[in-house]
C-alpha cells in the first residue's frame, strides 16, 4: 500500500516525502522498522533523478535479500556507461557497518551475472574503519559500491540537484582519496 501511495507523489509531494521519511527513519526506535523507514527515502531519492526508475523494494527469496532494485535508463554519460541496474543496500544500524556486510554485498552484487556494477551501500550509522578500503583492493571486474554515509544522506535529501552529488558521490568512489573531493564523508 505504501509503495503505491510513493509512486503516486508529483515532485513537490515527493520533495516533502523525502524529508519526512528521512526524519522517520532517523526517529525509529524499534531495530525492525529503522531498515524498512531507511528504504523509503531511498525509494524516492532515485524516483527524484532523472532516469533512474525503482524496480523492487525488499527482494526476499532462497538465494538473496536486496533491499531496492534500481533501473538505470538515464541519459547522463556517467551514468548511462554504469549496468542497466543497481543495488542499494539499506542499513539503518546505531552502529558502524563492517567489512562483512560489504563482502555480501560484493557477492550479491557478483550473482547477478556481472550486469550489475554498481551498488550503493546506504548505512545510517557509518562505516567502520577499513571498510573503504574494500573498494581499494584488486579490481572487482568494473563493480563499485559507493558508500553513503549519514553526512551523505542529509545531504542527498537537503540536495537541489541530486544528480550533480550523485555524480561527486561515484567520482570519489571511483578515484578515493583524490585530493580533489577529499575522502566520503562517514
Amino acid at each position: 500500500m505504501r509503495e503505491r501511495w510513493l509512486s503516486t507523489l508529483d515532485p513537490g509531494e515527493t520533495e516533502q516525502a523525502i524529508r519526512d521519511t528521512w526524519a522517520a527513519a532517523q526517529a525509529e526506535r524499534d531495530k525492525n522498522e529503522k531498515g524498512t523507514l531507511l528504504e523509503q527515502p531511498m525509494v524516492l531519492l532515485f524516483k527524484s533523478v532523472p532516469g533512474t526508475h525503482h524496480l523492487w523494494t525488499r527482494v526476499r527469496n532462497e538465494v538473496e535479500e536486496i533491499d531496492l532494485l534500481v533501473l538505470n535508463e538515464s541519459a547522463d554519460p556517467l551514468r548511462k556507461k554504469e549496468s542497466t541496474c543497481f543495488l542499494v543496500e539499506c542499513k539503518n544500524w546505531s552502529d558502524h557497518v563492517g567489512t562483512k556486510e560489504v563482502r555480501e554485498l560484493w557477492g550479491e552484487m557478483e550473482a547477478h551475472h556481472k550486469r550489475c556494477r554498481l551498488a550503493f551501500f546506504v548505512a545510517a550509522g557509518g562505516f567502520a574503519k577499513g571498510v573503504r578500503d574494500e573498494q581499494r583492493g584488486p579490481s572487482r571486474d568494473d563493480r563499485m559500491i559507493i558508500f553513503t554515509g549519514p553526512g551523505d544522506l542529509d545531504e542527498l535529501v537537503r540536495s537541489g540537484d541530486r544528480n550533480a552529488f550523485l555524480k561527486e558521490m561515484h567520482r570519489r568512489a571511483a578515484f578515493p582519496g583524490d585530493p580533489a573531493g577529499g575522502e566520503p564523508t562517514v
